[in-house]
Parts: structure tokens; C-alpha cells; sequence
């Protein structure tokens, strides 16, 4: 059972998924996934875990660490949404895919 303190931290705080979001993330663990829980699970970890696309400058207390947090999240996501849009014959024969923005 997690920690209920350490999900009360502010700078890893998500909002709890909802139901299909998680039958998505264990369908995927377990290699039982649809093609919509694929994509569905992609979408949120891109999305709501890795807060892709939102404001990642803190100000006030704490805001260096919240930042480094935040940017740290959007580094994976910039990764994670590069390898989606990256036509896979980018990968294929020894070629070199597009750099990661």
C-alpha cells in the first residue's frame, strides 16, 4: 500500500484517473491490452503524468524544485510523444530516428 502522506506531496500530486485509465495501465502491464487501451494509456501518461504541453515555471517557495520536477516530467513526455509521431521506418535499417526536441 503507498505511503498516503507521500501522495499528499504537492509536486507528485496527480488527479485520480479515471476507471478506464486504469483498466488501460493494467492491460498494458499485462500485455492484455486493446488497441484503445494502448492508446488511452499512451494519452495519459503523455498527458497527465508527464503533463505534457502545460506551464512548467514555479514561482515563490519551493519553486526551483517544483520546476526541475515539471521539466523533468516534460522531458519525458517531449520523448515519449517524439517516438509516437516518428514514422517507424525512421528506426528501421541502422537509420537514425529525428532528434527528440
Amino acid at each position: 500500500m503507498p505511503n498516503k502522506k507521500a501522495l499528499a506531496d504537492p509536486r507528485i500530486l496527480l488527479k485520480q484517473p479515471a476507471l478506464p485509465q486504469i483498466v488501460a495501465c493494467k492491460a498494458v502491464f499485462q500485455g492484455t491490452a486493446t488497441e484503445d487501451q494502448q492508446r488511452r494509456f499512451v494519452a495519459w501518461l503523455i498527458h497527465e503524468v508527464c503533463a505534457f504541453g502545460e506551464n512548467h515555471a514555479y514561482f515563490g517557495e519551493d519553486a526551483a524544485l517544483k520546476t526541475y520536477l515539471a521539466l523533468g516530467r516534460r522531458r519525458v513526455a517531449e520523448i515519449l510523444q517524439t517516438y509516437v509521431e516518428t514514422p517507424i521506418e525512421r528506426f528501421k535499417d541502422g537509420e537514425k530516428s529525428e532528434q527528440v526536441r
